[in-house]
C-alpha cells in the first residue's frame, strides 16, 4: 500500500492543518511519540515519510482532536476503512496514551 503524489499531498496538508489546529510542536509531538524530531518534521512535510510513523501522527493527532474536542478536519486518505489495508501490510503502532501529552 502505497499513497500516490496527489494522496502525499492531501495528507501532508491534512496532518499540518491538525498541528496548526491544536496548537502543538513538532517538537513535543517527537517526544510524545518516541519519534526522532527529524521523523516528525519529514511525515508533515510527506518527504520520504514512513508509513507507520504516518499512521502514528494521524492516530496521535486525531486522539489528542478528540481529548481537547477540537475539529481539526477529518482524513480523506487515511480513513478509518483505509486502515485495514495498511496493517496488512505494516506494523502500526499504537498512539500513547493522550494524558501523557506534553505539549
Amino acid at each position: 500500500m502505497s499513497l500516490n503524489s496527489r494522496e502525499r499531498e492531501v495528507t501532508g496538508e491534512q496532518l499540518r492543518r491538525h498541528v496548526e489546529v491544536l496548537g502543538v510542536s513538532e517538537q513535543a509531538l517527537a517526544a510524545w511519540l518516541d519519534l526522532e524530531p527529524q521523523a516528525v518534521e519529514d511525515t508533515v512535510a510527506m518527504r520520504g515519510a514512513d508509513p507507520v510513523v504516518v499512521w502514528l501522527m494521524r492516530d496521535g493527532l486525531d486522539a489528542l482532536a478528540r481529548h481537547r474536542g477540537v475539529d481539526a478536519g477529518g482524513w480523506t486518505v487515511l480513513t478509518d476503512s483505509s486502515r485495514q489495508a495498511a496493517q496488512r501490510w505494516f506494523r502500526l503502532r499504537a498512539v500513547p496514551p493522550v494524558e501523557s501529552f506534553k505539549g
